[in-house]
């Protein structure tokens, strides 16, 4: 209580700028909503020894008006932890000891309630030899077992007859080469976690169990396999992501999420000093499935802010990163004269490799012809480019307003044999003119290649065309408007097969 009228003393002498009746308005408020109620005892304390240095603690909860924060535990009439649940396992004692526990609860006001009754737990003796109910040197049994395994983790949990210290190992052998994990107390349900595991996969493990006097011995040994991951393809980046500021320095972002089946999320992560890489370079600042974020966090700031923008799969495969900057009004971009990198040409448009429907696209010129209702897959072959770090930037303007682009990260792959991105399907005819930037940071230089994708509709026309070479030469007569030419031509060529086979009717009929 004392403490509290302390507190109350010290908010009234030192409040800022306060005036005596407002003084006065604080006191009444802070007598008015003070908790000065105790939780409850504990009850039905129990001290178990469970090892011959160690013995665990188990009792009922207290109540409390306002909620019970923690317990304080004490060892022989000596504090020596707090538990915010209601067991506790006291470690590092002493062998064939007796101790003596008691607990008190406390709420958020620090109320203290008074001493539970007190109980008494032993630790074993080294020579105990066990009579197999309390433990001891007892064998100890394996009650329950289960293994989860995922792609690359495996979840083991099981329960013992009583409380062990258990140890894992693990391997791609019975030799369990790879690594082990050991408990710190002895406890009957158990639990760990294998990590950096490969998919599909084969592994062995072994639990071992220590029982109270630090006897080992196996519980299990077995093995199981990791999920075979099928699909190692990211998602399509997302659509149409684009950055706006308006005059109170608020910036947000606006995208369409990928339009497939297995489509989960998408994660955002800011930096102010270029695009970021990956979906761990530069500040997360969010993740969900919505198709618009308010960045308020930077809110009045100067820029300029990068963005890039993951899309993740159920399978936990992500997308190369949809890019964008975001610009304060009236920001003017550094003269290219003093851009730290110089220009330079390692490659060409042409050897960007275009995927649809698991077929590559042939090129007529620096052309592309895409079909606009499917996704389709941007690379890079790996020995196109130096193995040093870079940036590979692909923008694309919209066809219907080249003042629109959308821009997306080329990102190397599982295998290491490409530079790639997928793009969901564009869904609009038109020419798409389409820029690559690899920014070389060891070099210090930047490349450019333009060309243009060509989107047709044919499916949606129900026209499946499937050889790459009259799909080419379609669009191409759309583009130029060849199209009085090519039906020209196709007459000619029915008008021949006409009279070529009215010519052999006229030779049959002779004979």
């Amino acid at each position: 209580m004392f403490a509290r009228i302390l507190l109350i003393v010290l908010l009234i002498t030192y409040a800022p700028g306060a005036s005596a009746a407002t003084n006065q308005f604080i006191i009444s408020q802070s007598v008015t909503n003070v908790d000065t109620t105790a939780p409850t005892i504990p009850t039905a304390l129990s001290a178990v020894g469970v090892s011959v240095n160690q013995i665990n603690l188990t009792w009922s909860a207290s109540s409390d008006a306002y909620g019970v924060t923690g317990y304080q535990i004490y060892r022989d009439n000596v504090f020596i932890a707090t538990s915010t649940g209601t067991s506790y396992s006291d470690t590092g004692l002493l062998e064939s000891t007796s101790y003596t526990y008691n607990v008190t609860a406390f709420d958020a006001s620090l109320n203290i309630s008074a001493l539970s009754a007190s109980a008494i737990g032993t630790t074993f003796s080294s020579v105990e030899e066990g009579d197999g109910i309390d433990g001891g040197a007892a064998v100890p049994r394996l009650v329950e077992f289960q293994v989860i395994a995922d792609y690359y983790s495996a979840e083991l949990t099981w329960i013992t007859s009583y409380p062990t210290r258990s140890i894992v190992r693990w391997g791609l052998t019975p030799e369990y080469e790879i690594a082990s994990l050991s408990e710190s107390s002895y406890r009957s349900d158990h639990a760990t976690q294998l990590t950096n595991l490969t998919p599909n996969t084969k592994y062995y493990f072994v639990i071992l169990a220590q029982n109270g006097v630090g006897t080992e011995f196996v519980l299990l040994q077995e093995s199981f396999v990791t999920k075979e991951r099928i699909d190692l393809q990211g998602p399509p980046n997302v659509r149409n992501l684009k950055g706006n500021i308006d005059s109170e320095l608020v910036r947000s972002l606006t995208w369409e999420n990928p339009d497939v089946s297995d489509f989960s999320y998408v994660r955002i992560v800011r930096k102010q000093t270029g695009f970021p890489s990956d979906a761990s370079d530069g500040e997360l600042v969010y993740e969900g499935d919505e198709e618009r974020f308010v960045d308020s966090a930077t809110q009045g700031m100067p820029g300029p802010f990068y963005y890039a923008v993951f899309a993740y799969d159920t399978q936990g495969n992500s997308s190369s990163g949809a890019v964008v900057k975001i610009v304060d009004p009236g920001y003017i971009e550094p003269p290219k004269e003093i851009s730290p990198f110089a220009s330079t040409t390692i490659f060409r448009f042409q050897d960007l490799v275009f995927i649809q429907d698991e077929k590559e696209i042939s090129y007529i010129g620096e052309e592309v012809f895409i079909e606009g209702t499917d996704p389709f897959l941007i690379k890079i072959p790996y020995g196109k480019l130096p193995e040093h770090l870079k940036t590979i930037l692909v923008t694309i303007r919209f066809a219907t307003d080249d003042s629109l682009t959308f821009s997306f990260l080329l990102r190397i792959n599982k295998d290491k044999t490409a530079y790639e991105a997928t793009i969901d399907a564009l869904e609009t005819e038109g020419k798409y003119p389409i820029d690559i930037a690899v920014f070389d940071y060891k070099e210090r230089t930047i490349t450019d290649v333009s060309g243009y994708l060509i989107v047709m509709m044919l499916k949606s026309m129900g026209a499946e065309i499937s050889f790459g070479f009259w799909k080419s030469l379609s669009a191409k007569a759309a583009q130029l408007n060849y199209f009085p030419w090519i039906l020209i031509f196709f007459l000619l060529l029915i008008i021949s097969w006409l009279l070529s086979r009215r010519k052999k009717e006229n030779i049959d009929a002779r004979d």
